[in-house]
């Protein structure tokens, strides 16, 4: 890495640190929770919870079914990514009316909390005018799919491996398109699924060629 993309990455670094004690407040920690629910014939109830040191939670739950629940550490860089939409939409400015009522087609209600220290701030919405909250309501919708689509291709490598290839095309068509937040949480199902030798060449291959573009995509990044 060069020095002048070292010192971009660091400024970076102190950039987002700011932006995260900001929001924080008198030394307060703050959290961010979202949901959605998606009603086509079965309901849906996707949700994240995430707290400033990047601690949070991915729950899924479909009609009456158990609910899925997936502990995991979000990268500094993510959350200082977050945190730094949250502070341009200006989304604890209460006087600031996210909702708009303008019809458009069903994607589902989306709720979206911020507490930071004794300020909270709750909006629940179908659709937005807002460029900077559509962008954090993009951000959840990729961590949620990401999320999903890691516990997915776990539960095929245990009890379905004939899916696999199923979930190993998911996943490259979300790297492809790059609509995944941290795609290196994929790294240690990918290497199990390679080393795997009751599994299809295929599977295997692919899994191969995943490795690589996460790590081409991960280098890219820094």
């Amino acid at each position: 890495m060069s020095i002048v993309r070292v010192k971009v990455a660091f400024f970076r670094y102190l950039v987002l640190l700011l932006l995260s004690t900001h929001l924080r407040g008198s030394g307060q920690p703050f959290r961010v929770v979202w949901q959605k629910d998606l009603n086509r014939g079965c309901l849906e109830i996707h949700r994240i919870e995430i707290s400033g040191d990047g601690k949070a939670k991915y729950k899924f739950k479909q009609d009456e079914g158990a609910t899925i629940e997936v502990d995991f550490q979000l990268k500094f860089h993510a959350v200082g990514s977050l945190l730094e939409m949250f502070t341009q939409a200006d989304f604890l400015n209460e006087t600031k009316d996210f909702v708009s009522l303008r019809q458009v087609a069903d994607t589902g209600t989306r709720t979206i909390r911020l507490e930071s220290g004794l300020r909270i701030r709750e909006i629940v919405f179908m659709h937005t005018e807002d460029k900077t909250l559509r962008e954090i309501a993009v951000f959840f919708d990729q961590l949620s799919r990401q999320e999903r689509s890691l516990f997915e291709m776990n539960l095929a490598l245990k009890h379905d491996p004939l899916g696999v290839p199923k979930q190993l095309e998911l996943l490259e068509q979300n790297l492809r398109r790059k609509k995944l937040i941290d795609p290196e949480r994929f790294i240690l199902v990918l290497k199990k699924i390679l080393a795997d030798s009751s599994l299809m060449n295929l599977a295997r291959k692919q899994a191969r060629r995943l490795l690589s573009e996460i790590d081409s995509q991960s280098s890219q990044a820094k």
